[in-house]
Parts: structure tokens; C-alpha cells; sequence
């Protein structure tokens, strides 16, 4: 156990309000490297990143007003249930306001064992431009493991399970992942295709349905379960000359 952890004990008040503002830095500090390696002047994306972030310090102060009260619950309860809730309030709060128009990510600690795990909730105000219904309650989930350093580690699927299982923030969980597949046919050269694998609840928790066909099923969410593609609209069209045949 380290020093945070001794601290994180005796003071959580002062320790997780110390988590906030590090990953506060952390996120400018990101996105201002970002520019610099695009070619804009250190300064310059400095400036930028910091008007677009909007008021900093007043979001810092409502995620401390809000961490004061979420300690005092948890010391009555003896749990963090509340944790997400309250920084998402904090955050939705400040996404109303006029020069806020960034990504915000604050990371909050979990106690998890004899380890501590950091779970991370990305602000809707990153999807509200996605054509979904609903797109301002969707959110993106994620890790950062202070032990080993890493930061925006995405979720296992046991973690996944864990989260889905324990969660009372959100209505619903699906787990994706990005990758690449090659598809081969008899008729044509084999192309190597970008490729999303996702839970069968994907398309509800998005608020969709397929185009043409069906979505996955639950037994197609096994480990053992039957293969099942979906294609989307634009392979559909290029590859298969959008022939409704092709869609089981």
C-alpha cells in the first residue's frame, strides 16, 4: 500500500478531490499535445484548448461540492454506489453552459478488493452529435489501473459482466471492440475489412434496429454460440450490390 492509499483511507474527502483535478490536467494536457504534434503553436493550442474547456474551476468547484456530499452518503452507507451519478450530474450541469463544448473525463476510485480500480465515465456532450435517440444519456466506460500506469484501458469481458451485474447508474451495459476481418469469396479476392465485435444488446442500448434483418441474439452471445454477421449499409451496397438476398 502506498501513500495515496494511506491517504485515500484517512482523508477520501481530500484524496479523490485530488483525483479529479489530476485527471482535469491530465485531459488539457492531452489535447494540447495533440495540437502542438498537428503543428500549432504550443501557446497557441494552449489558449485554444482552455476556451473551448470552458470554466474550469467552476466545474472543479461543483465536482467538490458534489464529492463532499457523495462522502458523507457513502460514510452513512458504507458504499459508492452514488459516486458516477454525482460527477455525471456535475458534468451535465456544465455541458449547459454556453463555452463548454470539450470532452470532460473524470475518473473516480473504486476500492475493489485489495486493489483499486479506476472507473472512468466519458460525458455525453462527445456523442450528442451521433444520430442515436437519446444520444445525451449515452456514455463511454472505461479503466485506468494506478498500479500499472495505464490510462483508458478498455474493459475485459469478465469486467464487463462484473459492471452489468453491479451497475445502478446505467439502465443498460454493451461491451465492443474494433478490429479487422477478411472476408473471402469464391468469386472475388479476399479484402481485409474493419470490423466491430459487440454484445447482442448493442443496437438496444444505441436505440437502432438493422436496416434489413435481424439483430444478434442471445444465444449468438455465448462463447459456444453460432457465428452471426451484420453488415453495414455501405459494404452491403459496394460488396453485394445492396441485394436483399444476402441478408439472412
Amino acid at each position: 500500500m502506498d501513500w495515496r492509499d494511506v491517504r485515500r483511507a484517512l482523508s477520501p474527502r481530500e484524496a479523490i478531490e485530488e483525483d479529479v483535478e489530476e485527471e482535469l490536467r491530465f485531459h488539457i494536457e492531452e489535447r494540447v499535445r495533440e495540437l502542438v504534434a498537428s503543428g500549432t503553436d504550443e501557446a497557441e493550442a494552449r489558449e485554444e484548448v482552455l476556451e473551448k474547456f470552458g470554466d474550469v474551476r467552476t466545474l472543479e468547484e461543483m465536482c467538490r461540492r458534489l464529492n463532499s456530499q457523495r462522502v458523507d452518503d457513502e460514510e452513512r452507507r458504507g458504499t459508492m454506489e452514488a459516486l458516477v451519478r454525482d460527477f455525471r450530474l456535475a458534468l451535465r450541469t456544465m455541458a449547459r453552459s454556453s463555452g463548454f463544448t470539450a470532452t470532460v473525463v473524470v475518473t473516480l476510485a473504486l476500492a475493489i478488493g485489495a486493489t483499486t480500480a479506476i472507473f472512468g465515465v466519458l460525458e455525453a456532450v462527445a456523442l450528442r452529435a451521433l444520430p442515436f435517440a437519446g444520444a445525451d444519456r449515452l456514455a463511454i466506460v472505461w479503466q485506468n489501473d494506478r498500479a500499472t500506469g495505464t490510462v483508458r484501458e478498455a474493459a475485459s469481458t469478465s469486467d464487463y459482466y462484473d459492471y452489468l451485474e453491479r451497475s445502478r447508474t446505467f439502465d443498460d451495459l454493451a461491451i465492443f471492440s474494433t478490429s479487422t476481418a477478411v472476408l473471402s469469396r469464391d468469386d472475388a479476392p479476399a479484402l481485409q475489412l474493419n470490423s466491430v465485435r459487440a454484445s447482442q444488446n448493442v443496437f438496444s442500448v444505441l436505440g437502432v434496429e438493422p436496416r434489413l434483418g435481424r439483430g444478434f441474439t442471445q444465444e449468438e452471445d455465448l462463447p459456444d454460440g453460432p457465428l452471426a454477421v451484420l453488415l453495414a449499409e455501405a459494404a452491403w451496397i459496394d460488396l453485394y450490390g445492396g441485394d436483399p438476398a444476402v441478408v439472412g
